[in-house]
């Protein structure tokens, strides 16, 4: 599209300032129509188990795996895995007490436990 526009009243211009003006509005019309702005929605998870602390260790975990894939330090990447490994157990013990918590808490536990396993699942209609 830059191709095919007609640069005269850039190059016919004495002063610069009016000429990058010029340009700039041309080659952002040009830009915003060959690269729309496209919204997209943020799906949130909403898996309240999540603690700060997880949050932070998962960032941490994100750093780790970066740096054990960009050097190949034995140490770095035995680092890693053990990081890992603990941040798993950390967040089946997690996630196990939170669901313990509600399960034990509500008068109808069957429905509670339905509600969960739909969850868990994925179907749309769980908690």
């Amino acid at each position: 599209m830059l191709i095919n526009e007609n640069w005269d009243k850039v190059l016919q211009q004495t002063d610069v300032n009016k000429g990058f003006n010029i340009f700039l509005r041309t080659f952002l019309h040009n830009f915003e129509t060959c690269f729309p702005m496209q919204y997209v929605i943020n799906k949130t998870i909403n898996n309240q188990w999540i603690t700060a602390g997880i949050k932070v260790s998962c960032k941490c975990k994100k750093s780790l795996y970066i740096v054990s894939k960009t050097t190949n330090s034995p140490i770095i990447n035995a680092f890693y895995t053990q990081y890992n490994i603990i941040l798993q157990k950390v967040i089946r013990q997690v996630r196990h007490l939170y669901y313990s918590k509600l399960i034990r808490t509500p008068s109808n536990k069957n429905k509670t436990l339905w509600k969960i396993t739909n969850k868990e699942s994925g179907n749309s209609y769980g908690i």
